[in-house]
């Protein structure tokens, strides 16, 4: 029994002693692994601050292309507004002259129509005067021809009378 006390002695040391080495590795193995994540989280920390500087200086950078971006944006809005504003104004001009215009060639027309007008009158009350004198000439002398006529019918009829009674006097003798 001692024997196998003694054996039992040894493989219990022996396993104790692996155990041991075992705990010496584990303890080596945990000591390497904490210093490789140790040094990876401080790779890792440094990267992710590279990283948020980068990410930053981009955010900067696209902040201020975003605010030439905004301010060029103004800019030609601001241009546009004034053109805008500039041929407004031009177009009111140009249609205030030509609503003057427009009025004063209305002016001009009444007025030719007015002048037209009253030559019209003029000339109607001229031709009317004429006609009203012509007709009046027209019938005193178709009353002196009417007159005229009447009187060369007597003197034909008394000329009738004159022949016609010489003739039966004729005829008589």
């Amino acid at each position: 029994m001692e024997q196998r006390e003694a054996r039992v002695q040894e493989r219990l040391d022996q396993l104790s002693s692996r155990i041991d080495d075992m705990a010496t590795q584990f303890a080596a193995d945990k000591a390497e692994v904490l210093a490789k994540v140790e040094a990876e989280n401080k790779q890792l920390a440094a990267e992710l601050a590279a990283f948020n500087e980068k990410f930053e200086e981009e955010r900067a950078d696209r902040l201020r292309r975003e605010e030439a971006i905004a301010a060029r944006q103004a800019a030609i809005e601001q241009h546009t507004a004034d053109q805008l504003e500039a041929e407004r104004g031009a177009r009111e001009a140009s249609v205030m002259a030509l609503k003057t215009r427009i009025d004063e060639a209305c002016l001009r027309i009444n007025k030719a129509d007015s002048k037209f007008q009253e030559a019209v009158t003029a000339e109607l009350a001229t031709l009317r005067n004429a006609v009203a004198a012509e007709e009046g000439a027209r019938e005193t002398e178709d009353d002196e021809l009417l007159e005229t006529l009447q009187k060369y019918t007597q003197k034909l009829q008394a000329s009738l009378q004159i022949i016609n009674s010489s003739d039966t006097e004729l005829r008589r003798m």
